[in-house]
């Protein structure tokens, strides 16, 4: 203990010469008027910011934004460190109601960075998008009203290249080059979409990834924005419309981590300053190696002279530090070595009750006479089988959140996007913490953002798991591992294969599916009662609900209708996330088949799409929730 204390001691001074700062980072589900000030017509309303506020119906000209209120630092004029930041935000553009019909969407709204608390431009309405002023005839914007901005654009004014369309402004509302084409049919009343927005000081680029559907988008360039801002800006969002459009522009979530910690008024420290900071933190550094050479020859010495206290092991406190084993003497004389269960068996009298010494959640504790530690009696600990759920009950979900951090990397972070192919539990893998990592990528496949589907000549996959879509177009694609992802998400809630015989005495004789058999319980109201039977009904509640609820969702039939994985990591993540309400009953899909004919060949782990001489397998299903060219059946 004199050692350990000796070691804080060290740790303590040089925590004391070297100064800690923390980078600005903040996770937002649930704004309020505390974090974020709304400006002009912008309203915070339910946790949820809509940027038009009260004058969002259609026929009245508005504009908004709503601005993080602590100042980020973008850059640091002492060092000349410039920060690398990602923002991500969930948002949603609807159409309004104008004179009996849909009034024409306009004009959009954008994330901002701006020099600390701007000032709205005056006329900033319409195309301008909260942003700059109309009347300054396109030219650049300087001074207090400099931005940088990704716009989100939904009316095609004269300076843009579509109606629909993502680009990034610097210092002007033409996105000059900088922008990506949209379909017609995104962005406006196209559900819950998601944003990410990253910076890299080392590179001076800057990337927009943009999900709708099932689908995302990418756009980068190159800006130094050292050069166009200064030191200390603002972040935030703007929308505006004009009087003969109308359009809710509404942001329901936004996180944001910056590398670079914000100053809080100080000035730089001098150069005698940081040279006697930098000394000090050097001794400090020398003194802590000292320390812990010093403290690991005490610690050496102790465990020589000292054995453990038979009264200690007997009253069960048996912990690392009294027996002081180490790894690397496992085996050896001075270590721990293996001892046969008929010997503990032995030792305790066959585990007899009046040896127990105690019982927690995990097991019992007895009391043994070992004669192969010369006659000692120690505490013997028995874990349970089944008498604990610690595993089951502690560690589901958080594999079920490292899932989805994982498949959110492969489909939105990485520079292309991954489609993993052949995602289910036996694919997951946990290191010794219980970290989620996922494997088997001998199915993936590279694709550009943007590119929802590849053909491929050989699709694969594993029967249950595969999307039925795959199997009649013979096309992979993010949706397609979504539904992969939704189907694991429901067995590991549920504890149940995908697919699985009849059980005796089934009256139907129907196979089993996991999916059917979930959706009919959610829409019953109890999707409760799919929990895993094993965790004895200890568990919480509401993550039960949301995990079943974003499994049938990410495997709802129509690909269309499925979640990006952002959204769907989201849902797991967030209580307050607003889930969408999926049908009673499980909807029926109908593919259509662009080949003659498909065949599925079976191994055990995964099924091969297309034309095979190996043993094949065609199916006819009465199971009207699977039409018959997709069925798929167990071997």
């Amino acid at each position: 203990m004199a050692a350990l204390r000796l070691c804080s001691c060290f740790w303590l001074l040089l925590c004391v010469h070297v100064r800690h700062a923390t980078a600005v980072s903040f996770d937002h589900v649930y704004f309020s008027s505390g974090d974020f000030r709304a400006e002009d017509d912008a309203k915070i309303i339910d946790g949820r910011i809509d940027l038009l506020g009260d004058k969002n119906f259609a026929g009245c000209r508005a504009r908004g934004r709503a601005l993080y209120k602590p100042a980020v630092q973008l850059w640091e004029g002492a060092t000349g460190e410039v920060a690398s930041f990602t923002a991500t935000f969930n948002f949603t553009i609807q159409s309004l109601p104008l004179d009996g019909r849909r009034a024409p969407p306009g004009h959009g709204m954008a994330f901002f960075i701006a020099p600390y608390m701007p000032e709205m431009p005056q006329e900033s309405y319409e195309g301008c998008l909260g942003l700059f002023d109309e009347t300054a005839n396109l030219t650049n914007a300087s001074g207090s009203a400099r931005f940088v901005a990704v716009e989100f654009d939904t009316h095609r004014d004269p300076w843009d290249p579509s109606s629909r369309h993502i680009g990034i402004d610097v210092n002007n509302i033409d996105s000059r080059g900088n922008f990506r084409i949209l379909p017609d049919t995104s962005l406006v009343d196209a559900g819950v979409m998601s944003s990410t927005v990253k910076y890299d000081s080392a590179t001076t680029r800057l990337d927009v990834f943009l999900s709708v559907g099932g689908t995302t988008y990418k756009l980068s360039a190159t800006i130094d924005l050292r050069s166009l801002l200064p030191d200390q800006v603002s972040i935030g969002f703007s929308a505006a419309t004009g009087a003969a459009f109308g359009s809710n522009h509404t942001v329901l979530s936004c996180s944001f981590q910056s590398t670079l910690p914000t100053r809080n008024g100080t000035a730089p420290p001098s150069t005698w300053s940081t040279k006697l900071s930098a000394g000090g933190a050097a001794a400090a550094f020398l003194v802590l190696l000292l320390g812990v050479a010093v403290a690991v020859l005490l610690r050496r010495a102790s465990r020589r002279n000292r054995q453990p206290d038979d009264k200690d092991m007997l009253a069960g406190d048996m912990t690392p530090d009294s027996l002081d084993i180490d790894d690397d003497e496992f085996g050896s004389s001075a270590g721990p070595r293996p001892i046969p269960y008929a010997n503990l068996a032995a030792a305790t009298r066959n585990f007899a009750e009046e040896g127990k010494l105690g019982q927690g959640g995990s097991g019992s504790v007895y009391r043994g006479h070992m004669k192969e530690l010369g006659g000692r009696d120690v505490a013997i600990k028995v874990f349970s089988r089944g008498a604990s759920s610690e595993g089951r009950k502690e560690y589901r979900y958080q594999i079920i959140l490292g899932l989805a951090s994982a498949v959110l990397y492969l489909h939105q972070e990485w520079d292309q996007c991954v489609v993993h192919g052949d995602i289910k539990p036996s694919n997951i893998m946990l290191d010794e913490s219980f970290n989620t990592k996922l494997g088997d990528f001998g199915l993936s496949r590279l694709i550009d953002h943007g590119m929802s589907l590849q053909t491929m000549s050989g699709m694969a996959g594993t029967p249950g798991y595969l999307d039925p879509e795959c199997v009649i177009t013979g096309k992979a694609s993010t949706e397609s591992d979504m539904y992969s992802f939704g189907v694991t998400l429901l067995e590991i809630v549920c504890g149940r294969r995908p697919m699985a015989p009849p059980r005796d005495g089934a009256k139907d004789g129907q196979v089993f599916r996991l999916l059917e058999w979930a959706w009919d319980l959610y829409g019953r109201g109890a999707a409760i009662d799919a929990a895993d039977e094993r965790l004895g009904g200890v568990f919480d509640r509401w993550e039960v609900e949301r995990v079943v609820a974003v499994g049938l969702w990410a495997a709802h039939p129509d690909p269309k209708m499925r979640p990006a994985i952002r959204q769907a990591a989201e849902a797991l993540q967030s209580r307050k996330f607003r889930m969408p309400v999926l049908p009673p009953k499980m909807p029926v899909a109908v593919y259509l088949q662009p080949f003659a004919a498909s065949t599925m060949e079976y191994s055990d782990t995964t099924t091969t799409v297309g034309s095979s001489t190996g043993r094949t397998t065609t199916t006819q299903s009465s199971n009207t929730s699977m039409p018959a060219a997709v069925s798929e059946e167990l071997v």
